[in-house]
């Protein structure tokens, strides 16, 4: 009888340890959930049609870029992003994730770095040859920290040599001023001819970028 009932305790404690196990387990899964959904978030709103309104630091290469261009060099790093992908214009497409570590509290860092890997959702591809291509991830694109128990994107890191052409590749060619001349006052609207047929898509994304800017600005 006393064997019995130890096993029984010994049942219990164990039956204790698994679901606090599992209970902590899927605590931990759901805060690092909450990095990931982020950068989730932030290619759900552009695809949408919302570029961010909080303006994120960028560094090339860990070489940080100036708080003044900030906003401009955001939009730069979106377009140079699509570009990269092949997915400028596009309103479809599939974000995967890869995370730098799985985050413990007290054991690993409090910042998480975050790559991204961005595929046309409506492409026509061989199954077969999908299982077997591994996917070419931007890494360690967004750099995310936890402060007062929330996570947030702190910077954009870019580090892949061909991103950072295409990026200064926009930065030395578009005209960010091609629609509207920002005034002491506010904005001035450009006398330029907007035609469907000819306009290209990341005029396209351009005239939506300062669109947003203009909306931001009457609020």
């Amino acid at each position: 009888m006393v064997l019995s009932n130890m096993k029984f305790k010994l049942f219990g404690v164990l039956l204790f340890l698994v679901i606090t196990f599992i209970l902590v387990f899927a605590s931990l899964f759901g805060e690092n959930n909450h990095a990931d959904d982020l950068v989730d978030s932030y290619f759900t709103n552009l695809k949408e049609g919302e570029f961010p309104e909080k303006c994120i630091p960028i560094s090339i290469a860990s070489n940080r870029l100036s708080d003044k261009t900030c906003s401009d060099d955001n939009f730069i790093f979106i377009v140079s992003v699509l570009k990269h992908f092949n997915l400028v214009g596009s309103k479809s497409y599939g974000l995967e994730l890869q995370r730098s570590h799985f985050w413990v509290p007290y054991i690993s860092s409090d910042t998480l770095s975050v790559g991204i890997y961005l595929t046309a959702e409506n492409e026509d591809t061989n199954i077969i040859f999908n299982l077997f291509d591994k996917p070419q991830y931007l890494s360690d694109l967004f750099i995310i920290k936890r402060n007062f128990l929330k996570w947030n994107i702190h910077e954009i890191n870019i580090t892949d040599s061909e991103l950072i052409n295409t990026f200064f590749h926009f930065k030395n060619t578009l005209d960010l001023d091609k629609y509207i001349t920002q005034t002491t006052e506010g904005y001035l609207l450009n006398s330029t001819k907007i035609d469907n047929s000819t306009i290209t898509e990341v005029d396209k994304f351009l005239l939506k970028y300062n669109i947003q800017k203009i909306k931001e600005f009457l609020k």
